[in-house]
Parts: structure tokens; sequence; C-alpha cells
């Protein structure tokens, strides 16, 4: 199976403007992830857009559980938005998915050197 993409606040707005693959790919059920935190994240810069995404069925959310408080918070320590740290946490290979999954992003520079697959949207 093809692990699901995981899009962060910036894919998020860029689905909110229209952008045709991540329209494509959010209507699509199962393919694409969204991180809650990058959900809080893109709301922040857009108020409004958690709604239009949350209405959006091709889209399973990722909540932020305590397991993923102390790697989150390593990740904001280090300097990353929680949105970006989400994606991040996200994306890395765990149980569920030992090969991780790639980001969808259009700031490809805030994942360098976190050890995660990026795509560029």
């Amino acid at each position: 199976m093809t692990p699901p993409l995981i899009a962060d606040d910036t894919a998020l707005l860029a689905l909110g403007s229209g952008h045709r693959l991540m329209s494509g790919l959010a209507v699509t059920g199962g393919r694409l992830t969204v991180p809650v935190g990058c959900l809080i994240d893109a709301d922040r810069q857009r108020d409004g857009i958690a709604d239009h995404v949350g209405a959006l069925s091709g889209i399973t959310f990722e909540e932020v559980g305590l397991t993923a408080a102390r790697p989150l918070a390593e990740l904001m320590r280090d300097g990353l938005g929680l949105g970006t740290a989400h994606a991040v946490y996200a994306a890395r290979p765990s149980l569920s998915w030992p090969a991780g999954r790639a980001v969808l992003t259009t700031s490809a520079g805030l994942y360098k050197g976190r050890g995660v697959r990026v795509v560029t949207v």
C-alpha cells in the first residue's frame, strides 16, 4: 500500500487558493493526511481554512497524541513552528509507516536536514 502524503500548512494554503494538484488529492480518499498542527498553523495564517479543509471527505487528520508531545517539543525547541514540527513527526518512519511518508509543501527548505522526504507543490 502506498502511504498517504502529509500536507503541511503551506500545502493547505495552496489548496485553499485552488492549487490543482492539492485539490485533486483532497478529493481522492485516503491519499492525503493533514497533521492537526499544520491545520492550526494554516488557519492562523488564513482564517477559516480549517473549516474548509475539515469539510473535504478525502482528507484524514492526524492528531497530536501523548506520544507525540516530547518529539514535537524537541523539534519546536530546535526552532520549528507547530505545523512544521508536526509534519516532520508525522513523516518520519514509524511502526505504521516504516519507510516514512513524504511531506507536500511549498517551502521545502523548512525540511532540510530533518530526515524526511519532501515533494514541492
